[in-house]
């Protein structure tokens, strides 16, 4: 094994170093340079423009075509603000409508797979009660659902923490990213 002898040493700024008032002054010149022609955009820059333009062209039309019902509000619905798979699994959450054991017998779906890994049926409250998201109760998210003064915690009754859980979609939006329930625990398929 080698033994470097490594030294650091303290330099006051780079104020009087030779060179670098020149480096700065041209720095700042080459931000109001117009950027140059031909230059290829980043698939990263590229995806970050289209997302700031979706999202812009989303507020302009949400301000342009809301009802008055939601115009009053003076926001869109914060549930409208979660990635379009989160939201799925709020709504279904809510219905009963989704990848669960009585909705798949109702609808005669013999191809479904009614059980979670954890060899649990599906049922709509069971990601609170999956042995699997147990495991990692103290990392769930403390819940703020509209309308009550109490926050939530994640070591109370559970039954009381999915009621709330269904009604705080940035809550929901965390407990899934915790727990990852819908990717590795109880996947669709």
């Amino acid at each position: 094994m080698t033994i470097y002898d490594i030294q650091t040493h303290w330099a006051p700024g780079h104020q009087g170093i030779k060179g670098n008032e020149e480096a700065d002054r041209l720095a700042k010149e080459g931000t109001t340079l117009p950027v140059p022609r031909g230059r290829l955009a980043t698939l990263a820059g590229i995806k970050r423009l289209a997302r700031e333009r979706i999202k812009a062209l989303y507020r302009r039309w949400w301000q342009q075509e809301a009802t008055t019902r939601y115009t009053d509000l003076g926001t869109c619905l914060a549930e409208l603000a979660l990635p379009r798979k989160i939201l799925h699994h709020l709504l279904a959450a809510r219905s009963g409508h989704g990848d669960y054991e009585r909705y798949h017998q109702r609808f005669g779906h013999t191809e479904a797979l009614l059980t979670c890994s954890c060899g649990e049926t599906k049922e709509v409250d069971h990601l609170v009660y999956c042995q699997r998201t147990l495991v990692r109760r103290q990392r769930w998210p403390t819940l703020y659902p509209d309308g009550l003064l109490e926050p939530i915690g994640p070591m109370g009754s559970l039954e009381r923490y999915f009621k709330g859980l269904i009604t705080d979609p940035q809550g929901f939006q965390a407990f899934l990213r915790v727990t990852d329930f819908f990717q590795k625990i109880c996947p669709r398929y």
